[in-house]
């Protein structure tokens, strides 16, 4: 492979322009874009009428993300390069449906793509998101004279419509890795980056203004400049090699604007504060939510303030503010409240559901909002400090009357009164919207933090103490302007009261400050006096509380001792108490069993240490369990232990549940090093009971138990956001391990295998829950005798001493007796018989016998039923279901479904996900008439809900049938496979499509959806024919006998003349071929008896007439040694293979 040195000679031809091309549908018809030197021009993109193409997914390893979807409805451009450098693909501009963009390297053609880079939704070259989710693929390496193939089509089925795409090309590569900060104090912006060539110069651009030239040595480069202006300002710099440009690269710095000149002081300033550590603040589906931040200053005893004061400026920093999709600014709103309590905002309230969102509520007298202003803020990454100047956002944006930023004496409020400043992010779920609020060191600040999410289920402010984060404070500098001077004085008394709770307890610990003037404090709880204490005494610790409720604390000062004289003033909080197990080290000691705990914000909080991801990786790079309780547990014997969250008691939100399991140490808790096991997502159907509860999104471990070993376990949530019922599992018996169950399809015989428990005592066998053996403690197999046909659930219970721990099986009986048609319904089988909304296996069977066919249905693999084999089956039929219920075939089964086909049976083959979705592969591939390369490409939608009908050219014409309704078996959640037609399937000799999506669907926006095929019958080249389709044939909202009938028809004639099922020779109808035959039909022809009611079955020499001659065939093969009738003969049911005029308008002999 050739390397790029990206810089190449000069051109002084530009291009640029508009091109009217819009694409074509295919790759093999793919539209040139004239772009032949360096520059840039604009082509036009139309999918309106494009169709699904073959390639595949793109790449997992280049396109990281999910936000690539599935490129639907695709078109194609070529283009080749006019030199080596770097090319680049954007619908951001003008981007009108959610589109997708791939490259990839054309040399062997469409057949052999090799995808080289891929945009879902993108962004420039700041990462300012593109709007309507447009995609932005930029500076790709590439090599002159080669040709590169583009596809560009929407997220999914519905992204579709026409857009601009802009081709720009450059002969040198852009500089990289390009960082930018400021510093305040030195207004001085440094730039690093790396310049991959060597330079004449780097250009940068402030704002869009070429403001100068920094170093073009190759390699890594540092760069300074001064006089930043206020705001945020756009950096981008352009590498410079003669008259030859390279693309921009782009960072934002963000310089504060300056508080008034008229600030006179603050409370906290920003400059000499401690380091940051970090935000806390509430995510919910992936997404920074609605918080409210919060600080509580107690301006005259805290700060020493004694002015009537105006606050002017309002001085935070946050970790990143990303903007707000393609504005590129979002709203955030700074609010000043007087708390009258002054023990801070726990009795907060808000109103929900009003136009403010999170507004105090009016008639709560204790806070009064005094003052409201809406400010946007700008795109920035690692913001240093943001001064809100009041004055300058939309003052009182809710028309509430919040105007008055110049505040009395504190005293004139109440005797405790405060002042408590909030800001909020309202549209916080709102694209691109995020404001990660730094916080600081608690240990050197005054006040309190507290924060209010809905999302997270704080609804009151909550001190970041009392939700697991007692060493962080919010970054607040409030900058005033003195209106006052020297009027107010502190009443004197209690302040800055301080309440946490007792880490691994119900108590609470209270501390203040003495404030002059009190000879004692008096202690209430919930209105009960709980103490009276000196005013020596600045703490406390209160009795256990309830956990899981409120508890109002409220402390008074007093002039005389022991409560008497006159009262100072009073300070109160809100003790919203934890259970003890919140905390590690007040872990609940438990037994093994089941049990519930409720997780309810904000009560049980993140308190638990990070995870190590070297040690305990749960896939998502999360290291932290939500929400968290902590159990201990000592084992009893050697062996494996269960603990799972698997249960249908869960009510978690979003049912997300996490667990890890450490080695307890008394003195370390829960330390990252000591575990041993953990779990997020569990694998359905997986888990050693197959317990359908076990959802994906719930947890469960198997850990290898020591005896007398004790064990702390952590359970908790995948966010903030998941509170209700926790149940939880601990589990030291555990059930038999691989237990598998199948039928003798000749007696009826049900054997059993397992691998025992070794702890086990005793091991019973039930049989739909009624004992039918015990067992020794080590066996590993038994065998039920003669069980009558049906549908069993087997469970081999294990007793370790403490009670039955069942592992269950789903086994199907069906003793064979020369059925012609057999339905292997194993919808369900790997999710306990949750066979979802349609049981689509006995719908089938009943279109069948009610078409005269002799079928039968079994609950089992085609694999554990060699009788499959017998030559009186004609038919055989699989019902794999509909995801999340479905029955995911395995290489070994579709194998013997080809052996089948190939032997001369009819296949039939449904299933909502085997053929786009994690597709196994096997030898029915070869068979099935779907395209082997589109597999896991056409995983589907949810719009399937009516279906058309087409002729397939191959003896199954379904084109009568249209806009015929279809019943989802998972209502709103199908994943309809799409399918393509097979072109090459080594055992096909030709397929057709049968069905597709009715034509007449619409999406949401009632923009028609592209049709798409679901259903494909195909003649095979040995063997019996064969129909696949994606949806569940007790779905269809048509005629089902006569479609089951048509489909039997097709699979086991062999695309010839079709017809019903019937016996050659057997006139009578009786099912046998004899003597009796040649009588009734002598009698039907010759003397008035009864005439044959399918003639093809007189038929016996198949000359396609019925007469003497048929007789004389008849008795010959019979006594005479005679040829046998010919197809379907006289022995198997089978549709006229021959296309005569004969009909068989009756028989009852299959």
């Amino acid at each position: 492979m050739r390397h790029l040195p990206f810089l190449v000679a000069i051109f002084t031809l530009l291009s640029c322009g508009v091109v009217g091309a819009q694409g074509a549908d295919e790759c093999a018809n793919a539209q040139p874009i004239a772009l032949t030197a360096t520059g840039s021009l604009t082509v036009q993109v139309d999918t309106s009428a494009a169709t699904d193409s073959n390639p595949a997914l793109p790449d997992s390893t280049i396109c990281v993300g999910g936000d690539i979807g599935t490129v639907n409805a695709d078109v194609w451009f070529s283009w080749t390069a006019p030199s080596d450098g770097a090319v680049s693909f954007s619908t951001c501009a003008n981007a009108l449906f959610n589109t997708s963009i791939l490259m990839y390297d054309a040399v062997g053609g469409c057949g052999a793509l090799v995808e080289l880079a891929c945009s879902g939704n993108g962004g420039d070259s700041c990462g300012l998101a593109c709007a309507n989710f447009g995609s932005s693929m930029a500076n790709v390496p590439v090599l002159g004279g080669e040709s590169y193939l583009i596809r560009v089509g929407g997220f999914d089925a519905a992204s579709i419509g026409v857009t601009d795409m802009e081709v720009s090309f450059v002969a040198i590569a852009a500089p990289a890795a390009l960082v930018c900060e400021y510093d305040a104090p030195s207004d001085t912006a440094t730039l690093t980056w790396e310049n991959p060539v060597q330079y004449d110069t780097v250009n940068y651009y402030l704002n869009g203004v070429l403001s100068g030239q920094l170093d073009g040595t190759a390699g890594p480069v540092t760069g300074t400049f001064n006089g930043v202006s206020a705001g945020a300002t756009r950096v981008e710099l352009e590498g410079v090699v003669g008259t030859e440009t390279s693309s921009l690269t782009c960072c934002y710095i963000y310089r504060p604007e300056d508080c008034p000149p008229t600030v006179a002081g603050s409370m906290i300033p920003y400059a000499a504060g401690p380091t940051l550590v970090g935000c806390v603040a509430c995510q919910a589906n992936n997404l920074h939510a609605n918080n409210s931040y919060l600080r509580a200053f107690d301006l005259v005893n805290g700060y020493g303030i004694s002015d009537e004061i105006t606050v002017e400026c309002v001085t935070t920093t946050a970790e990143a503010v990303p903007g707000g999709g393609g504005s590129g600014t979002q709203p955030i709103r700074v609010r000043l409240i007087i708390d009258t309590n002054g023990g801070g905002p726990q009795n907060f309230t808000y109103t929900a559901g009003t136009n403010v969102a999170q507004t105090p509520d009016p008639g709560n007298a204790t806070m009064l909002m005094v003052y409201e202003e809406e400010f946007q803020v700008p795109l920035a990454v690692g913001v240093p400090a943001i001064n809100f100047v009041l004055g300058t956002g939309v003052v009182d944006p809710d028309g509430l009357g919040a105007t008055d930023n110049a505040l009395q004496c504190m005293t004139s409020y109440g005797p405790s009164a405060g002042l408590v400043v909030e800001i909020y992010t309202p549209d916080g779920q709102a694209e691109g919207h995020s404001w990660f609020m730094n916080s600081t060191d608690a240990t050197v600040e005054n006040g309190s933090s507290y924060i209010v999410s809905l999302d997270c289920g704080l609804n009151t402010p909550s001190p970041l103490s009392g939700i697991g984060f007692p060493e962080n404070r919010y970054v607040m500098d409030i900058g005033y302007s003195v209106a006052v001077a020297g009027t107010c004085g502190s009443a004197g008394g209690i302040a800055n009261l301080q309440c946490n709770q007792t880490p691994g307890d119900t108590t609470w610990n209270l501390s203040w400050d003495d404030a002059g003037g009190a000879a004692s404090w008096v202690i209430e709880v919930d209105g009960n006096v709980e103490a009276t204490v000196d005013s020596t005494q600045l703490t406390f610790t209160t009795a256990a509380q309830f956990e899981y409720q409120d508890t109002d604390v409220l402390i008074s000062s007093w002039t005389g001792p022991g409560g008497t004289g006159s009262i100072i003033n009073f300070a109160g909080c809100t003790l919203q108490t934890s259970p003890a197990n919140n905390w590690p080290s007040g872990a609940s000691v438990i037994a093994s069993g089941t049990y519930q705990q409720e997780i309810a914000t904000p009560y049980t909080t993140t308190i638990g240490q990070p995870l190590d991801l070297l040690i305990c990786d749960f896939g998502t790079g999360l290291d932290q369990i939500s929400n968290d309780i902590f159990v201990r547990w000592t084992a009893g014997f050697d062996g494996d232990v269960l603990v799972s969250t698997c249960s249908a008691g869960n009510t978690i939100t979003g049912g997300d549940s996490m667990l890890a399991v450490y080695t307890y140490d008394a003195a370390l808790l829960d330390d990252p090093s000591l575990v041993i096991a953990c779990s997020d997502d569990a694998n359905v159907g997986a888990n050693p009971t197959n317990n359908p509860a076990c959802a994906i999104f719930l947890a469960e471990a198997v850990i290898p138990a020591v005896a007398g070993q004790e064990y702390l376990i952590r359970l908790g949530t995948f966010n903030a956001a998941g509170i209700g019922t926790l149940e939880y599992t601990i589990n030291d018996c555990q059930p038999t391990a691989d237990l598998a169950g199948t039928a003798d399809c000749t007696n009826g015989d049900v054997s059993l295998t397992w691998t025992p428990n070794t702890n086990a005592a005793s091991q019973e066998i039930l049989r739909d829950g009624v004992s039918v053996a015990t067992l020794g403690a080590t066996d590993n197999s038994y065998v039920d005798l003669g069980v009558a046909d049906g549908t069993y659930v087997y469970e081999v219970v294990t007793d370790c001493g403490g009670g039955p721990n069942p592992a269950a099986v789903i086994v199907g009986v069906l003793t064979y007796t020369d059925y012609s048609d057999l339905i292997f319904a194993v919808e369900g089988l790997a999710d306990a018989g949750d066979v979802g909304i349609t049981d689509s296996g006995d719908l089938l069977l009943s279109a069948l016998t009610s078409a005269g066919r002799n079928a039968a249905l079994v609950r089992a693999s085609w694999l554990d039923y060699p009788c499959a084999l017998d030559a009186n089956v004609t038919n055989v039929w699989a019902m794999t279901g509909t995801v999340p219920n479905d029955y995911r075939i395995t290489a070994a089964e579709g194998d013997d479904l080809a052996a089948l086909g190939e032997a001369g049976k009819g296949v039939y083959f449904e299933g909502g996900d085997h053929f786009g979705f994690i597709h196994v592969p096997s030898l029915f591939d070869g068979r099935d008439g779907v395209d082997d390369l589109t597999y896991d490409t056409g995983d589907g939608d949810d719009t399937f809900t009516a279906m058309d009908g087409f002729d397939s050219g191959q003896g199954l014409d379904m084109s009568a049938n249209q806009d015929i309704p279809y019943t989802q078996d998972q209502a709103d959640d199908d994943w309809t496979d799409q399918l393509t037609l097979a072109t090459t399937d080594a055992g096909v000799a030709s397929a057709g499509v049968i069905w597709a999506s009715d034509d007449a669907l619409v999406d949401v926006n009632n923009v028609p959806i592209p049709q798409y095929n679901t259903g494909i019958a195909s003649t095979n080249t040995t063997g019996g024919n064969t129909v696949v389709q994606s949806w569940e044939f007790g779905g269809y909202g048509g005629d089902q006998t006569t479609l089951a009938t048509d489909y039997a028809d097709f699979i086991a004639g062999g695309g010839g003349g079709g017809g019903p099922q019937f016996k050659r020779g057997d006139t009578n109808q009786d099912g046998g071929f004899n003597i009796a035959d040649e009588v009734f039909l002598l009698a039907a022809l010759f003397s008035g008896g009864t005439p044959c009611g399918c003639a093809d079955s007189c038929d016996q020499n198949d000359d396609g007439g019925v007469n003497i001659a048929d007789a004389i065939y008849g008795l010959a093969a019979l006594f005479s040694g005679g040829p046998a009738p010919a197809d379907p003969g006289p022995s198997v049911c089978g549709p006229d293979p021959t296309d005569d005029g004969l009909t068989c308008d009756t028989y009852n002999g299959c």
